[in-house]
Formats: structure tokens, C-alpha cells, sequence
């Protein structure tokens, strides 16, 4: 088991063995375990300045990063993080965080974006416009909506 998550602790007064109870409760419900364990150690210490791959599928620069801990066992148990990004907000049990991937992965996603049937309707067709955002050759996104 990981100890830490982009840098904040799994659990906060709390002996390991009671922590890892729980955080198999909260976080490795996943079918894969050992799959799933792999996935976080890749965050273990991602920090606030690095690129991360967000549920918009651009890789955002993280700006800034809020922990949500429950209390449980007598102690703190991590449950989520609230990630600030150059590209929006993310929460990263409930959206689809990941490494930063290549322009060319990036540009594919997108492409398969736009081909859904209610890509107008949702407005993907304006957000992934090449006007609105760029995707440099180092992997780097930039939104410009206008402002």
C-alpha cells in the first residue's frame, strides 16, 4: 500500500493495518487490485506543477490540489482530491486521472470525441475547436475561450 497520494498522507493517526482496512473498503473495491495499486503508486508523488491527463482528455498543468479526508477507525482516511488544473477542476476518484499522454494521443481522443452523437449538443465541437484549444508539441494545452 501506498503511503502517500499526490503528496498528501493515505491516513493521519491511524496505525498501517487499520488503515489498510480501510482504504481497501474506500478505494480498492476495483476488480483488478494489483492493477489498481500500480495506478496510484504513479501519483504517489505527483506535485502541484506537474501535468496530469484530465477527464477532458488534455493534459492540464495542476495549479493547485485539495485534500478530502473522512474520519474513520479513529483516525483520518484520505477519500479524494480536488485537483486544480490549467484545464479545469477535477476530482480524482470520480474522474478519469492519468499520466500525461502525447499530442497524438491527445488529438486521437478528440477525434472520437467529436464523432459522438451528442457532441454539438454539449458543446464539444466549440471546446476542442483548434480556435479555442492548442495542443502544443510537448504534450502542453492551452484554453483560450476568449478572455
Amino acid at each position: 500500500m501506498t503511503r502517500t497520494l499526490f503528496g498528501f498522507p493515505l491516513y493521519i493517526g491511524m496505525k498501517r493495518r487499520v488503515a489498510k482496512k480501510y482504504f481497501n473498503r474506500y478505494w480498492m473495491s476495483r476488480s483488478d487490485k494489483q492493477q489498481y495499486s500500480a495506478y496510484l503508486k504513479q501519483f504517489e508523488h505527483t506535485k502541484i506543477g506537474d501535468s496530469v491527463n484530465t477527464c477532458s482528455g488534455l493534459n492540464g498543468k495542476i495549479t493547485g490540489m485539495t485534500p478530502e479526508y473522512i474520519l474513520v477507525g479513529g483516525g483520518q482516511l484520505l477519500l479524494d482530491i480536488v485537483l486544480c488544473t490549467t484545464v479545469g477542476n477535477c476530482s480524482f476518484t470520480h474522474c478519469g486521472i492519468e499520466p500525461p499522454k502525447t499530442k497524438a494521443e491527445m488529438e486521437a481522443a478528440i477525434k472520437e470525441y467529436l464523432q459522438h452523437p451528442q457532441a454539438k449538443l454539449w458543446g464539444w465541437d466549440i471546446r476542442y475547436s483548434p480556435e479555442v484549444t492548442t495542443i502544443h508539441d510537448d504534450g502542453t494545452v492551452v484554453i483560450n475561450y476568449g478572455r
